[in-house]
């Protein structure tokens, strides 16, 4: 991926929608953006679980995504982090 030019601070750069292949897997909805604060570039994450409407992350006290130096580099982490939450999810559902 080329590194997106961002304007002003906390200037969104990208939303992204994903279906992963696993049938498991496309019952969540993850969004991610990533943010410029003071020179650095951090991710944003959402993953919402589609059949029960629950939002799995951000959760109280979820860590911060960044700082990175490349948008990249945080959409990177944020697509991570997603793919370990939907994975902790599928092995371990909460109610």
């Amino acid at each position: 991926m080329k590194n997106d030019p961002l304007g002003p601070r906390h200037t969104v750069s990208e939303i992204g929608r994903f279906a992963l292949p696993d049938p498991l897997e496309e019952n969540f909805t993850v969004q991610i953006s990533v943010n410029q604060i003071a020179g650095a570039y951090y991710g944003q994450l959402k993953v919402i679980r589609r059949a029960a409407r629950r939002t799995l992350f951000p959760f109280e006290g979820a860590p911060t995504i960044g700082p990175f130096d490349l948008n990249t580099d945080a959409r990177e982490a944020a697509l991570l982090t997603a793919h370990k939450v939907i994975a902790d999810d599928v092995a371990n559902p909460e109610r």
